[in-house]
């Protein structure tokens, strides 16, 4: 759904930012040509190594 909703927003030069269900740094991987940025909180506040997580994020 985020892609093809994505891909109009673009198209009118808005931001598009994916607000749920990213919870790996590979859901960031498969999503980054499709959106601008990504609400990761729920997924960081669920780890147990925040640390190592957000560093996954990071370099998704």
């Amino acid at each position: 759904t985020t892609a093809r909703l994505a891909e109009a927003a673009r198209d009118e030069g808005r931001t598009v930012v994916s607000e749920s269900g990213i919870m790996w740094p590979y859901d960031v991987r498969n999503l980054r040509r499709h959106c601008d940025a990504f609400l990761i909180g729920s997924a960081l506040m669920s780890a147990r190594n925040r640390q190592r997580r957000l560093e996954g994020f990071v370099f998704a």
